[in-house]
């Protein structure tokens, strides 16, 4: 559907526009209710994007846990912005050292935002390392349709070129980003990016071979290859290509460039669901038990099916990797306990603060 592409370029407002004329046409559909709650939720419309994932769920969508603690954590963490920027806003008519002591009641109302994040972030993460570390790891050979882990080699399907550094590579992923400055600070923000992610690659090991669609999952990959525009710093060619090769319409200033990629050859972990697809013309399609039943009545289409692994029906997690399994955990595991630990530790010394500093401690 062209508004989940329009998703994936971060383009809310098309995604939304697109979801609601399909909705006009199928008014039940739970896969779209969940793109628009995508899409509110991109757009920072954190109501809305609640009340259409409530109503995908209601419609039977279940691949939903993980927005959600998404949306409730941005949620705290707006409120408490608009809070610290209304008392901030409250207090301009005192004096310099009046407005200096109000400036850290905003920052620790940041601070709380932040800590109520990143502690739901923490248990995101923690979700994903029980569930590695739950299921064992699989051979191409014995494995079973469902959720599967495996280790291998990569092996493209297809020739693929990576568009920053022009290595060839089974897949690959890039992002540009400029740096947009907001009084004394600033931060880097998403103006393009792209991947091979519609593409399978091959995973090989001692027993066989099976392809691995990406689409939708999560990358546990380290930078492969960056550049930072500097002022005076010569821009190496390669760069140069790429931008001439796309629309770079409003990429002045500070730019920042990322890739990510996977090579021939190198070991990757995949944990996703192994499940049975409809090949034809290079476009990939899963097969449920009643479209399964019906292909099969068919002797030339029965030769396109095969099995993949790509991201599950009803499942939130689909990891691909080029670090080793017990690198993912360990990854996964940090995230966890700086994000829950620090996270509760970092909201309740903020909360501490905010009542002591308006006069209510004395009240626990």
């Amino acid at each position: 559907m062209i508004a989940f592409v329009y998703l994936k370029k971060g383009n809310g407002a098309q995604a939304d526009s697109w979801l609601r004329q399909y909705l006009e046409y199928f008014p039940n559909d739970p896969e779209s209710y969940y793109g628009l709650a995508v899409a509110n939720y991109d757009s920072r419309f954190y109501e809305g994007a609640l009340a259409n994932l409530n109503t995908a769920e209601g419609l039977g969508y279940t691949d939903s846990e993980g927005l959600r603690l998404r949306i409730q954590s941005a949620q705290a963490a707006e409120r408490s912005r608009q809070v610290a920027q209304s008392y901030n806003s409250t207090q301009t008519y005192h004096s310099s050292s009046s407005s200096s002591s109000s400036k850290d009641i905003g920052y620790a109302f940041y601070g709380l935002g932040f800590g109520i994040y990143s502690f739901f972030h923490g248990l995101i993460c923690y979700r994903k390392k029980r569930a590695i570390e739950s299921i064992p790891t699989s051979t191409v050979r014995g494995l079973a349709m469902g959720l599967v882990e495996l280790n291998g080699k990569a092996k493209a399907t297809k020739l693929i070129v990576a568009p920053l550094t022009a290595n060839e590579c089974a897949f690959y992923r890039y992002t540009v980003e400029r740096y947009e400055s907001s009084g004394r600070s600033g931060q880097w923000v998403l103006i393009s990016s792209g991947d091979s992610d519609i593409i399978p690659f091959t995973l090989e090991d001692d027993t066989g071979k099976i392809m691995v669609l990406p689409k939708g999952a999560e990358f546990v990959m380290p930078v492969d290859y960056e550049f930072s525009t500097r002022f005076g710093e010569i821009i190496p060619d390669n760069i140069v290509r790429f931008m001439a090769s796309i629309e770079h319409g409003g990429m002045g200033g500070s730019l920042r460039f990322r890739e990510w990629h996977i090579k021939p050859d190198e070991s990757v972990f995949v944990l996703g669901t192994a499940k049975k697809f409809l090949i034809k013309n290079e476009a990939y399609m899963p097969l449920s038990l009643e479209s399964e039943a019906i292909v099969a009545e068919s002797p030339s289409a029965q030769e396109a099916i095969d099995v993949m692994i790509a991201k599950g029906d009803n499942r939130d997690i689909f990891i691909v990797s080029d670090e080793s399994q017990t690198q993912v955990v360990k990854g996964f595991s940090w995230q966890a306990i700086t994000g829950v630990w620090g996270g509760a530790a970092l909201t309740l010394a903020m909360l501490a603060y905010l009542l002591f500093r308006f006069g209510l401690w004395s009240r626990f």
